[in-house]
Protein backbone atom coordinates (compact mmCIF):
# COMPACT_ATOMS: atom_id res chain seq x y z
CA UNK A 1 0.00 0.00 0.00
CA UNK A 2 1.09 3.55 -0.96
CA UNK A 3 1.56 6.41 1.41
CA UNK A 4 2.16 9.87 1.34
CA UNK A 5 5.11 11.58 3.33
CA UNK A 6 6.39 15.63 4.09
CA UNK A 7 7.99 16.71 6.61
CA UNK A 8 10.31 15.19 8.75
CA UNK A 9 9.66 12.78 11.82
CA UNK A 10 7.95 14.70 14.68
CA UNK A 11 9.88 17.90 13.46
CA UNK A 12 7.48 21.25 13.56
CA UNK A 13 7.27 24.80 12.74
CA UNK A 14 4.10 27.04 13.94
CA UNK A 15 4.94 28.75 10.22
CA UNK A 16 3.30 25.58 8.75
CA UNK A 17 0.74 25.71 11.83
CA UNK A 18 -2.76 23.85 9.47
CA UNK A 19 -0.82 24.63 6.38
CA UNK A 20 -1.58 22.43 3.06
CA UNK A 21 -1.67 19.53 2.64
CA UNK A 22 -2.21 18.03 6.34
CA UNK A 23 0.42 20.00 8.54
CA UNK A 24 -0.90 20.01 12.48
CA UNK A 25 -1.58 22.56 15.06
CA UNK A 26 2.34 22.57 16.09
CA UNK A 27 3.09 22.57 12.14
CA UNK A 28 4.16 19.15 11.95
CA UNK A 29 3.84 17.28 8.92
CA UNK A 30 3.29 13.62 8.92
CA UNK A 31 2.50 10.27 6.61
CA UNK A 32 -1.04 9.53 5.55
CA UNK A 33 -2.59 6.27 3.13
CA UNK A 34 -5.59 6.18 2.17
CA UNK A 35 -8.02 2.86 1.91
CA UNK A 36 -11.08 2.32 1.67
CA UNK A 37 -13.54 3.21 4.63
CA UNK A 38 -10.31 4.30 6.44
CA UNK A 39 -7.25 7.39 6.42
CA UNK A 40 -4.54 6.52 8.43
CA UNK A 41 -1.94 9.38 10.02
CA UNK A 42 1.31 9.10 11.81
CA UNK A 43 4.07 11.80 12.25
CA UNK A 44 6.79 8.93 11.30
CA UNK A 45 8.01 6.95 8.41
CA UNK A 46 8.06 3.59 11.21
CA UNK A 47 4.72 3.64 12.65
CA UNK A 48 3.63 4.57 9.19
CA UNK A 49 4.93 1.32 8.26
CA UNK A 50 3.64 -0.05 11.28
CA UNK A 51 0.62 0.61 11.18
CA UNK A 52 0.47 -1.00 7.26
CA UNK A 53 1.96 -3.94 8.33
CA UNK A 54 -0.85 -4.42 10.95
CA UNK A 55 -3.58 -3.56 8.07
CA UNK A 56 -2.17 -6.31 5.94
CA UNK A 57 -2.10 -9.01 8.49
CA UNK A 58 1.89 -8.99 8.35
CA UNK A 59 2.38 -8.35 12.31
CA UNK A 60 -0.60 -8.67 15.18
CA UNK A 61 -2.36 -6.07 16.28
CA UNK A 62 -4.03 -4.92 19.64
CA UNK A 63 -7.25 -5.97 18.18
CA UNK A 64 -6.57 -9.24 18.73
CA UNK A 65 -6.30 -8.82 22.74
CA UNK A 66 -9.92 -8.82 23.51
CA UNK A 67 -9.92 -5.74 26.42
CA UNK A 68 -8.32 -3.70 23.37
CA UNK A 69 -11.10 -4.84 21.13
CA UNK A 70 -13.75 -3.97 23.82
CA UNK A 71 -12.30 -0.63 24.68
CA UNK A 72 -12.20 0.00 20.59
CA UNK A 73 -16.25 -0.80 20.20
CA UNK A 74 -16.90 0.95 23.00
CA UNK A 75 -15.41 3.93 21.39
CA UNK A 76 -16.99 3.15 17.76
CA UNK A 77 -20.24 3.17 20.12
CA UNK A 78 -19.63 6.50 21.73
CA UNK A 79 -18.91 7.88 17.99
CA UNK A 80 -15.10 8.77 18.70
CA UNK A 81 -12.98 9.83 15.86
CA UNK A 82 -9.37 9.13 17.53
CA UNK A 83 -8.54 7.72 20.87
CA UNK A 84 -5.54 6.69 22.87
CA UNK A 85 -5.07 3.75 25.05
CA UNK A 86 -2.96 2.22 27.46
CA UNK A 87 -3.03 -1.14 29.50
CA UNK A 88 -0.27 0.59 32.22
CA UNK A 89 -1.09 1.35 35.72
CA UNK A 90 -2.82 5.17 36.76
CA UNK A 91 -2.92 4.66 40.35
CA UNK A 92 -2.70 7.28 42.69
CA UNK A 93 1.14 7.56 43.24
CA UNK A 94 1.91 7.39 39.45
CA UNK A 95 -0.59 9.57 39.02
CA UNK A 96 0.91 12.44 41.46
CA UNK A 97 4.04 11.90 40.05
CA UNK A 98 2.86 12.55 36.42
CA UNK A 99 1.14 15.64 37.70
CA UNK A 100 4.53 17.06 39.21
CA UNK A 101 6.31 16.18 35.87
CA UNK A 102 3.96 18.40 34.41
CA UNK A 103 3.83 21.01 36.96
CA UNK A 104 7.23 22.46 38.66
CA UNK A 105 5.30 24.16 41.24
CA UNK A 106 3.54 20.88 42.31
CA UNK A 107 4.87 18.59 45.17
CA UNK A 108 4.16 15.05 44.86
CA UNK A 109 2.92 14.88 48.72
CA UNK A 110 0.40 17.63 47.65
CA UNK A 111 -0.78 15.99 44.62
CA UNK A 112 -1.53 12.61 45.96
CA UNK A 113 -3.47 14.27 48.95
CA UNK A 114 -5.60 16.32 46.48
CA UNK A 115 -5.89 13.17 44.38
CA UNK A 116 -7.37 11.45 47.47
CA UNK A 117 -9.50 13.88 48.67
CA UNK A 118 -12.48 12.12 46.22
CA UNK A 119 -12.18 8.01 46.49
CA UNK A 120 -10.50 6.95 44.07
CA UNK A 121 -11.13 4.29 41.92
CA UNK A 122 -10.94 1.01 42.36
CA UNK A 123 -8.30 -1.14 39.70
CA UNK A 124 -8.83 -1.72 35.99
CA UNK A 125 -7.55 -3.50 33.55
CA UNK A 126 -6.61 -0.46 30.30
CA UNK A 127 -7.65 3.21 30.02
CA UNK A 128 -8.36 4.69 26.89
CA UNK A 129 -9.56 8.14 25.94
CA UNK A 130 -10.74 9.96 22.55
CA UNK A 131 -12.35 12.57 20.75
CA UNK A 132 -15.75 12.57 19.31
CA UNK A 133 -17.46 15.71 17.94
CA UNK A 134 -21.49 16.64 18.13
CA UNK A 135 -22.72 19.86 16.33
CA UNK A 136 -19.30 20.65 15.80
CA UNK A 137 -18.63 20.91 19.39
CA UNK A 138 -15.63 18.51 20.91
CA UNK A 139 -16.40 15.63 23.38
CA UNK A 140 -14.26 13.61 25.66
CA UNK A 141 -14.85 9.68 25.78
CA UNK A 142 -13.20 8.21 28.46
CA UNK A 143 -13.55 4.01 28.60
CA UNK A 144 -12.03 1.69 31.35
CA UNK A 145 -12.27 -1.94 30.97
CA UNK A 146 -12.16 -4.31 34.04
CA UNK A 147 -12.13 -7.86 34.60
CA UNK A 148 -15.42 -8.64 35.20
CA UNK A 149 -18.87 -6.62 34.96
CA UNK A 150 -19.02 -5.96 39.01
CA UNK A 151 -15.76 -3.64 39.11
CA UNK A 152 -17.36 -2.03 36.13
CA UNK A 153 -20.45 -1.00 37.71
CA UNK A 154 -18.70 0.25 41.23
CA UNK A 155 -16.23 2.24 39.00
CA UNK A 156 -18.60 4.06 36.93
CA UNK A 157 -20.34 5.34 40.40
CA UNK A 158 -16.92 6.26 41.82
CA UNK A 159 -16.01 7.78 38.87
CA UNK A 160 -19.22 9.92 38.37
CA UNK A 161 -18.59 11.19 41.79
CA UNK A 162 -15.14 11.90 40.84
CA UNK A 163 -16.43 14.17 37.99
CA UNK A 164 -18.35 15.92 40.46
CA UNK A 165 -16.42 16.67 43.12
CA UNK A 166 -12.92 15.83 42.14
CA UNK A 167 -10.15 18.30 41.67
CA UNK A 168 -7.56 18.73 39.27
CA UNK A 169 -3.87 17.55 40.83
CA UNK A 170 -2.89 20.88 40.93
CA UNK A 171 -6.11 22.01 43.17
CA UNK A 172 -6.53 24.70 40.51
CA UNK A 173 -10.15 23.80 39.24
CA UNK A 174 -12.86 21.12 39.22
CA UNK A 175 -13.29 18.60 36.90
CA UNK A 176 -16.80 20.06 37.31
CA UNK A 177 -15.47 23.43 36.13
CA UNK A 178 -14.57 21.89 32.84
CA UNK A 179 -16.95 19.03 32.16
CA UNK A 180 -20.72 20.76 31.72
CA UNK A 181 -22.77 17.49 31.34
CA UNK A 182 -21.16 13.78 31.61
CA UNK A 183 -22.99 10.31 30.81
CA UNK A 184 -21.51 7.43 32.38
CA UNK A 185 -22.47 4.08 32.28
CA UNK A 186 -21.22 0.60 32.01
CA UNK A 187 -21.53 -2.11 28.87
CA UNK A 188 -20.40 -5.44 30.31
CA UNK A 189 -16.61 -5.26 31.50
CA UNK A 190 -16.48 -1.60 30.23
CA UNK A 191 -16.73 1.96 31.74
CA UNK A 192 -17.69 4.20 28.78
CA UNK A 193 -18.01 7.97 29.98
CA UNK A 194 -18.62 10.83 27.27
CA UNK A 195 -18.08 14.09 28.60
CA UNK A 196 -19.03 17.56 27.20
CA UNK A 197 -17.44 20.70 27.97
CA UNK A 198 -18.72 24.26 29.28
CA UNK A 199 -19.48 26.26 26.74
CA UNK A 200 -15.60 27.61 26.54
CA UNK A 201 -14.76 24.53 25.00
CA UNK A 202 -12.06 24.52 27.92
CA UNK A 203 -12.12 20.49 28.16
CA UNK A 204 -10.56 20.39 24.40
CA UNK A 205 -7.49 22.12 25.64
CA UNK A 206 -6.82 18.86 28.33
CA UNK A 207 -4.51 15.98 27.31
CA UNK A 208 -5.25 13.15 27.20
CA UNK A 209 -2.87 11.89 29.78
CA UNK A 210 -4.54 14.45 32.34
CA UNK A 211 -7.45 12.63 32.39
CA UNK A 212 -5.78 9.61 33.13
CA UNK A 213 -3.57 10.64 35.57
CA UNK A 214 -5.80 13.41 37.00
CA UNK A 215 -9.17 11.68 37.15
CA UNK A 216 -9.26 7.80 36.63
CA UNK A 217 -6.33 6.99 39.13
CA UNK A 218 -6.99 4.18 41.03
CA UNK A 219 -5.93 2.66 44.86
Amino acid sequence: MQYYSWGDDFIGDLDDRFAPPLFDHTGRGGRIAVADGAALRTLTTKRMESLLDASLNIVPTVNEDPDFALASAAHNAAGSYSAWFSNLPFDVTEGARMAVNFNDNLRLGTAIETLLAVEPLQAYDLISFGWGVDSAVPYGVLVLIHSDNDAALRNADLLAERLRTALLPNAEARWAALVDKAEVGTEGRAVIAKLFPHPDQALYSIDHFQFAYGLAVYQ
